[in-house]
């Protein structure tokens, strides 16, 4: 797909760098709906086949130029039961 759009606007990646840039920005920068998608991947991998997302929230602050390592972390708060429920509650976070 990102050959087709090329394809019909040669000066496709000119215009994505001078929008970022006028913006302020380094250079292009990612979708903000993929790294929340990271961030559900990080906590189902970690989870495993047995365990069940219940809530998770995500907040994108800044953004993610294009070519930027983003290493996805996190780490236990508390782990409480309620009726026939074990649950834990996660921090968790992006970095690069």
């Amino acid at each position: 797909m990102a050959e087709e759009v090329r394809g019909s606007n040669p000066r496709w990646w000119d215009d994505v760098q001078e929008a970022a840039e006028s913006a302020g920005l380094p250079g292009s920068y990612d979708y903000g709906c993929q790294r929340c998608c990271w961030m559900g991947h990080l906590l189902t991998n970690w989870m495993g086949d047995d365990g069940f997302l219940t809530k998770m929230y995500v907040e994108l602050r800044l953004f993610n130029v294009v070519g930027d390592t983003t290493w996805c972390r996190g780490k236990v708060i508390a782990k409480r039961e309620e009726g026939d429920e074990r649950l834990v509650d996660l921090e968790i976070w992006g970095e690069n």
